[in-house]
């Protein structure tokens, strides 16, 4: 906990507890080690331990960072794909859009 975060407590701890709460800060579900991920194993089901891990590293988007990261990309090609990408979004609604929708009863 931060020196900031310690006298914003204290200082809502003088004047309002009910909001003191929304800054205390809450236990992690997940165990970090340093920049790692740490799952417990259970009852020696390592599957499961599996599972759960990647699941972590799923929503944590690691997988899909060290994909970007694995070739150097510059600001323009960035730029470039984004705008693209976006020309596609942008062809696709109005194509979703302009079918007609049939009656299905």
């Amino acid at each position: 906990m931060s020196r900031y975060q310690r006298k914003t407590i204290e200082f809502l701890g003088k004047y309002n507890k009910a909001k003191m709460a929304k800054y205390i800060p809450r236990e992690k579900k997940q165990q970090t080690f340093g920049n790692g991920l740490m799952v417990d194993v259970r009852n020696n089901n390592v599957e499961q331990a599996i599972r759960k891990l990647k699941k972590m590293i799923m929503k944590d988007g690691i997988l899909q960072e060290v994909r970007e990261r694995r070739y150097f990309i510059s600001n323009t090609e960035r730029r470039l794909k984004a705008k693209a990408a976006g020309r596609a979004r942008h062809r696709r609604r109005i194509a979703k859009d302009s079918i007609e929708k049939k009656r299905l009863y």
